[in-house]
């Protein structure tokens, strides 16, 4: 399973589901829309800790992953060892183990158009909480869709960030490490976010050029990656 490419999902996903639950939840989520939308630089660090069950303690994989985004809302995001450069109408994903670099058109979100309509049917607001200094809401999947979760639990702070994101997977996956046995459970991915910052970033930690060249002749890798292939699925 492809747990790296989960938080993207979500953030069009969360933004999707607003206009489900009472005014409330509505003016919450307007007011994070605007937060990660707005031409303010913006960045952040996560943790993404992976739980075999949600009764575990102790994560079974984790990993780290910084977001920053300048007032033009270029997105340079890293998780782990992959990393994304969102810029204009590109988006890129390298992923060094496998020495690859992905092309395709950037989503609505890294144009700063959140859009309600493609995951509106998927989901409703089970439950919103107010406590102190954060919200809760609990998104669940409706019947006959496709999503692999369960449910999904978000926090939001009362400056209207998005401090942690948990999945509970719908279906078993096998832990096992032995062919010859089974270790079924169904996982949990808990996403933390936190030092999040609206100070000035650095315009060249958002170049595609770093990565790849655009040529008359095709699309090629720079030279501190010519060893990684190129796959374009715009």
């Amino acid at each position: 399973m492809k747990y790296k490419t989960i938080y993207i999902l979500l953030t069009v996903f969360f933004s999707s589901c607003f206009c489900l639950q009472a005014q409330t939840v509505e003016e919450v989520l307007k007011k994070v829309n605007t937060e990660y939308t707005s031409k303010k630089c913006l960045s952040y660090t996560s943790s993404y800790n992976l739980y075999k069950k949600a009764t575990d303690k102790k994560a079974y994989e984790s990993y780290k992953g910084i977001f920053q985004k300048n007032i033009s809302n270029a997105v340079y995001q890293k998780i782990d060892k992959t990393e994304f450069v969102l810029k204009g109408n590109v988006c890129l994903k390298i992923m060094h183990p496998d020495k690859l670099i992905e092309i395709s058109k950037a989503e609505p979100f890294v144009l700063g158009e959140f859009s309600i309509q493609p995951l509106f049917e998927y989901c409703k607001v089970k439950e919103f909480k107010s406590n102190a200094g954060f919200w809760t809401i609990e998104l669940e999947p409706k019947q006959f869709t496709d999503l692999p979760y369960s449910k999904i639990v978000v926090t939001v702070s009362k400056s209207f960030f998005i401090t942690k994101q948990v999945f509970y997977f719908n279906s078993g996956i096998d832990f096992s490490k032995d062919h010859r046995k089974n270790d079924i459970s169904y996982p949990v991915l808990e996403i933390i976010h936190s030092n999040h910052k609206r100070d000035k970033i650095a315009d060249g930690i958002f170049s595609l050029g770093k990565f790849v060249s655009f040529e008359k002749t095709g699309i090629k890798p720079s030279l501190q990656y010519s060893q990684y292939n190129i796959e374009d699925y715009r």
